[in-house]
């Protein structure tokens, strides 16, 4: 429950922040009847591009002798 009002508690931050950025901005279209609004909100390109990384290997080796390990009680 305590999870789930933070998360709600979260958009709300999220959400006023947004507005006063201007990435959301909210405005009434009919003042003088039942309010209906119109929102415009930022737009986000996402793209994919395809390139070659060199990825470092790693590689572990067990001890030959197992003499290291002693059990100590």
């Amino acid at each position: 429950m305590r999870g789930l009002l933070v998360l709600i508690g979260l958009a709300i931050i999220i959400f006023i922040i947004l507005v006063s950025v201007g990435w959301i901005n909210i405005t009434q279209t009919r003042p003088a009847q039942a309010p209906a609004y119109q929102m415009e909100t930022g737009t986000v390109d996402v793209g994919t591009v395809n390139k070659t990384i060199s990825v470092p290997t790693i590689s572990a080796h067990k001890p030959a002798d197992n003499q290291a390990v002693t059990n100590q009680q």
